[in-house]
């Protein structure tokens, strides 16, 4: 499992741990698996929101970076996804201290500066051989103002790749529904997975209807949505597609995010953090996959 670890000096780092399949509640931690950027670069403050995959003859780590730009928008310090490169999924290697992906290019949101990753990577075999490999991401435009629902404004964005480095064809896939109390702000951390001729993915919504997310106006929950083409999503009514919320008295009462889905067989298996982002820990749930 790789995933974001916050130590006593609030700097995030992204970490590996390992258990067996027959025991996943018992982890092995092997600290942290990559260095931080130097001055004035996208990772020179943080790396966290890992997503590991295996593209070619190499293990592909995608990771978002945390720097110390400032800008209009609220989320400035995000501007970049990194790549490091690994043979045995241990020992890695950055392949550039630039981001391979950032958040231009989205017609909507043409002065969008700022993203994250939180999201998985498929694959589509072409005709002639080649490998795309489509990647979901969260752009983050809200820009600074006194509206809380804009300046938190999360939207589901996709990019694709033959490489695994240069990414086009960027677009917005899944945004928020302003009149659904779990979603109104923003669409966080597309977790996509085909089924027959269907996609359907998972995704945590930030909204007002849960009011704690650090102590805040809002929080996130886990929703559902379905597609045909994994590109243009159906979601059911304000209350049928949210399939996890915050529980009361519990370590997952502040939230429930940015998910992470395994498939396994006919079932799924999510991995998830609980209350302040983690703070209290990495929750599972299992399901029956549904058709």
């Amino acid at each position: 499992m790789f995933y974001t670890g916050i130590g006593i000096d609030g700097v995030q780092r992204i970490c590996l741990s390992t258990a067996s399949a027959d025991k996943p509640t018992e982890w092995g931690r092997l600290g942290p698996v990559i260095e931080l950027g130097g001055q004035d670069a996208f990772d020179e403050v943080g790396a966290t929101y890992p997503r590991v995959h295996r593209v070619g003859k190499k293990w592909h780590l995608y990771y978002s970076g945390r720097s110390n730009r400032k800008g209009p928008q609220v989320y400035s310090a995000y501007w970049g996804i990194g790549l490091a490169q690994s043979d045995d999924l241990r020992n890695w290697k950055k392949y550039s201290n630039r981001p391979v992906l950032q958040a231009d290019g989205i017609v909507e949101y043409p002065d969008s500066k700022a993203l994250v990753g939180l999201g998985n990577i498929l694959e589509f075999l072409q005709p002639d051989g080649r490998v795309l490999y489509r990647m979901y991401y969260t752009l983050l435009p809200g820009f600074l103002s006194d509206d809380q629902n804009s300046i938190k404004q999360k939207v589901g964005g996709v990019a694709h790749s033959f490489d695994g480095v240069k990414w086009f064809d960027r677009r917005t896939v899944l945004k928020r529904r302003r009149d659904v109390e779990t979603e109104n702000i923003g669409i966080v951390g597309m977790q996509v997975w085909k089924i027959g001729s269907r996609f359907r993915a998972t995704f945590a919504g930030l909204g007002t209807k849960y009011k704690d997310y650090a102590k805040s106006y809002a929080t996130y929950v886990l929703s559902e949505a379905v597609s045909d083409d994994g590109l243009t999503w159906e979601r059911c009514g304000p209350h049928d597609n949210v399939s996890l919320v915050p529980q009361p008295g519990t370590w997952e009462s502040g939230m429930i995010g940015y998910a992470h889905v395994l498939r396994e067989e006919d079932s799924l298996r999510i991995f998830y953090n609980g209350t302040a982002f983690g703070a209290t820990g990495i929750g599972m749930a299992v399901a029956k996959m549904l058709d």
